[in-house]
């Protein structure tokens, strides 16, 4: 898969995302469900940031897909173009992403919290910041809240 497939999966896993985390803070009880594919999608969008980030530098090795957790240890491994914070940051936010992603999808006596989906937003928006840059990224959040806010204005 070359770059730009790459950050076009990135840019969809992270609006689909978007989605769910819409449909979930606009509405005042939210299934098991929903926070199982809210914690799918952020995983399946840090895969894709993770993916493109290493492919970038290490290319393509075809061997099977790895998991998120590989690939952090890939990145802690690697020499990549960040500086020394922004690195461990990242690194920190895919982890976030990782644990509390498995919790919603996995832990059947884990309710996932406003603030656990709050924060797989916050982690995504900041590795999209860091990988589409901060204008770009806006334009995402934009484009999803806008379809929210212009759905509610035609159902009322």
């Amino acid at each position: 898969m070359n770059i730009n497939k790459k950050k076009e999966n990135f840019v969809q896993n992270l609006k689909e995302f978007l989605i769910i985390y819409k449909q979930i803070i606009s509405s005042t009880e939210y299934s098991a469900r929903e926070r199982k594919n809210c914690g799918n999608q952020a995983r399946d969008t840090a895969e894709a940031f993770s993916k493109l980030v290493i492919g970038e530098y290490i290319g393509e090795t075809g061997k099977g897909k790895a998991n998120l957790y590989g690939m952090i240890l890939q990145l802690k491994k690697g020499k990549y173009n960040f500086n020394t914070y922004t690195k461990r940051n990242v690194i920190d936010r895919l982890h976030r992403v990782r644990i509390v992603g498995n919790n919603a999808s996995h832990n059947t006596q884990y309710k996932s919290s406003i603030y656990d989906i709050e924060e797989l937003k916050n982690n995504l928006l900041f590795l999209s910041t860091i990988l589409l840059g901060k204008e770009e990224t806006e334009e995402i959040e934009k484009e999803i809240f806008e379809v929210k806010k212009n759905l509610q204005l035609l159902l009322f």
